[in-house]
C-alpha cells in the first residue's frame, strides 16, 4: 500500500509543478485565477498533512 501511495504522491507533485511552470506562458486570466486557487488549496493539504504527521511522531 505504502508504493501505491508514493506513486500516486509522486504523480500529484509533477501535475502540481507543471501547473506552475505553465502559469508563466499563460495570458488567459480565468485559466491562471483557477490554477492559482488550485495549487494553494493542494499547498494547504500538502502542508496539513505534514503536520498529523507531526502529530503522530511527537507520540512515538
Amino acid at each position: 500500500m505504502l508504493e501505491n501511495w508514493k506513486e500516486y504522491h509522486d504523480e500529484i507533485e509533477k501535475i502540481a509543478s507543471n501547473s506552475f511552470l505553465e502559469l508563466y506562458s499563460c495570458e488567459n486570466e480565468e485559466i491562471i485565477t483557477t490554477t492559482r486557487e488550485n495549487l494553494l488549496k493542494y499547498c494547504h493539504l500538502d502542508t496539513l498533512a505534514m503536520v498529523k504527521v507531526f502529530e503522530v511522531l511527537q507520540k512515538v
